[in-house]
């Protein structure tokens, strides 16, 4: 069995370090800004090919290795230089040695610990290396003079890293003092210290006197890039700017939750009434409930992701959105719908529309429409596979089966895609958005932008309140008619054909959003949504007074063309009219609103068909919201081109 410390950087990475861990099968990366080390379980060209896929384009893996071993083919040694390991059973405190008490130091002493390592170069040290272990220092002030901290941690030993000494405070034995404290820390845990030193550094001789022996010599510096046509398939995979898988990932989380999410309620809503009895108008106000509580949560989603990171989150929605749904389908009494709901409704706030463009937005700037756009045709396909699949599997089946079954095949699928690729991020990976190499930061650059605005400046903002208006009623008039799409056209075509509507709807929406990320361009992003409100009030017309083909099919057309725009149009518009640090808040803000109101849609249009006697009241009314919505949004046109934001 391999000793931990012959692989250090991948037992790190595969026990304590794991949460940090980008990377599969039988390797694995530190985030970039945290550590730029990678490593394989083994010299295998299989190792090196699960290597080879996350690995960002441009960037070389740099390993540690217990021998100057030969890489497969396809990969290029660049350099590799032996390195001292050694280790510590006990320590030796020299005559005279610094007695004070270094103080911990953690991220709000990040740019004096850069501006250290800057300075006396004690080898890598990224803006999250804080991250790893323990850091402690001995400060002049707000001035850092020496450092160190723990960063590799196979199990059962730690290694002291980063250990450096400002120039103008050498020769007073900070860096023994540094070395010491943290050993006699983990000795005390019963982990074993030890760290690294190159042959020449001549601290390999006072690491000797504190008690550190040498255990053996590795490899360190192989940083190995793939470059034969060997590894042709590889590194073409490898090549693509991370910020495409992450629009590959979101497109295939979007499918599955806007299916079991969205799409899924507009089938149970069918379901409910016709193999239960429940009346429409009850089954409605709880799908109210659901879509009410994502609304209220969906507000804290961007504090959520800071927390705990998009990953976990959505791996967590992911589960209440299936757990949830789950309830509805053995719900034995109508009160029963609405615990199930506040289940579902919170795994829906952590998993639709604000969180799809918070997976997005920090890959992409320049081309951030078409990155959206592909990442939320996922939403449409949703509907294209997930509304007949509900109804064959449930006719098919039954109800809790067909649930039991698409999700678990949703947890099975979308838990694992969320760790892979919702983890890293543009500065972990080295880039900035649209797949450019981050380009050193400037030590001390000028700020100029504004302080955040406030709640109450964005609630007096007519940006703001016309964007949050219109698409709130825009979203209100789609969601109900989604809602209920599929009990208004079964009495007309049967339940296979009311399904195979909704999906031509979703299927036109891909095909609408495809043409927005294409042709927007430089136009005006509001005249843009008024058009598409416009549109859809057309369709919603032909879906209220249509009984045949050939008014329901053109009205399914015109109403899906505009359903994702109502979904990417409200960040794209944000982008430019507001500075970008308003512009999450902004985004979050208007989803939450959005959110809240069609939240009663469902509700509202369940009451409507019972006091109207059918849908083309309900209908209507939901066209007319739609030409309303249009109007807002046009008021709040803004003179501003790219780089001039709204703030008043």
């Amino acid at each position: 069995m391999q000793h931990p410390l012959d692989n250090p950087v991948w037992h790190a990475l595969i026990g304590p370090h794991a949460d940090l861990a980008i990377g599969r099968g039988r390797a694995r990366h530190y985030p970039r800004d945290v550590a730029p080390f990678s490593a394989v379980a083994d010299a295998t060209a299989a190792a090196y090919a699960d290597l080879a896929v996350d690995l960002p384009a441009g960037l070389e893996a740099r390993l540690f290795r217990p021998t100057d071993e030969p890489t497969p083919v396809g990969w290029e040694t660049i350099s590799a230089r032996p390195i001292i390991q050694m280790v510590a059973d006990t320590i030796v405190t020299p005559p005279g040695a610094v007695h004070d008490d270094p103080a911990t130091l953690g991220e709000a002493d990040t740019q004096r610990m850069l501006n250290l390592a800057e300075a006396a170069k004690p080898g890598p040290f990224g803006p999250r290396t804080y991250l790893l272990g323990r850091y402690i220092g001995f400060r002049d002030g707000d001035r850092l003079l020496a450092m160190g901290g723990e960063r590799f941690r196979p199990p059962g030993f730690v290694e002291l890293s980063g250990i450096s000494v400002h120039p103008d405070a050498g020769g007073r034995g900070l860096g023994s003092a540094i070395t010491l404290t943290l050993a006699r820390l983990a000795l005390a845990r019963g982990e074993t210290p030890f760290l690294h030193v190159f042959p020449d550094n001549p601290a390999a001789a006072l690491y000797r006197r504190l008690g550190f022996r040498e255990r053996t010599r590795l490899w360190v510096d192989l940083a190995a890039r793939c470059g034969s046509v060997a590894m042709m398939p590889i590194t073409a995979f490898r090549s693509v700017f991370f910020g495409w898988k992450v629009v590959a990932a979101s497109f295939t989380i979007a499918a599955f939750t806007f299916g079991v999410g969205l799409y899924g309620p507009s089938v149970f809503l069918n379901v409910l009434h016709q193999q239960r009895g429940w009346p429409v108008s009850v089954v409605s106000v709880a799908l109210t409930v659901h879509f009410l509580v994502s609304g209220i949560l969906v507000a804290r989603l961007p504090d959520a992701h800071r927390r705990f990171g998009v990953a976990a989150v959505t791996q967590a929605g992911v589960a209440a959105l299936v757990v949830g749904m789950f309830g509805w389908s053995l719900a034995a009494a109508p009160w029963q719908l609405f615990l199930a709901a506040i289940l579902s409704g919170a795994g829906w706030a952590a998993t639709s529309g604000a969180a799809i463009i918070a997976m997005v937005t920090p890959w992409f700037d320049r081309r951030r429409a078409l990155a959206l756009g592909h990442a939320f045709n996922g939403a449409s396909v949703g509907g294209i596979l997930f509304t007949p699949l509900w109804v064959m599997l449930i006719a098919a089946v039954g109800f809790p089966q067909a649930v039991a079954i698409i999700g678990c095949a949703t947890l099975a699928l979308l838990w694992p895609l969320a760790r892979w690729y919702l983890r890293p991020t543009p500065d972990s990976l080295g880039l900035v958005p649209d797949g450019n190499p981050a380009q050193p930061r400037p030590r001390a650059a000028v700020r100029t932008e504004h302080p955040p605005l406030r709640l109450a400046a964005l609630l007096a903002n007519r940006s703001f309140m016309t964007l949050s208006a219109a698409f709130a009623l825009g979203l209100f008039a789609q969601v109900g008619v989604i809602a209920h799409l599929v009990t208004r056209l079964v009495p007309l075509v049967g339940a296979v054909d009311a399904a195979a509507a909704v999906s031509l709807a979703t299927a036109s929406a891909v095909i609408g959003r495809i043409l927005l990320g294409m042709l927007l361009g430089d136009a005006n992003r509001r005249i843009v949504a008024a058009g598409n409100f416009t549109m859809q009030a057309c369709g919603v017309v032909l879906l209220a007074v249509g009984s045949t083909a050939v008014m329901l099919v053109p009205g399914c057309i015109l109403f899906g063309l505009g359903i994702g725009s109502l979904l990417s149009l409200p960040p794209l518009i944000g982008q430019t009219e507001f500075a970008p640090a308003d512009v999450p808040r902004v985004v979050a803000l208007v989803t939450a609103v959005n959110q809240t109101v069609f939240a009663f849609a469902p509700a509202v249009f369940g009451v409507l068909t019972q006091l109207s006697g059918g849908y083309v009241v309900p209908f209507l009314v939901a066209a007319a919201v739609q030409v309303i919505a249009g109007v807002v949004v046009i008021q709040g046109r803004v003179n501003s081109s790219r780089g001039q934001f709204v703030r008043g």
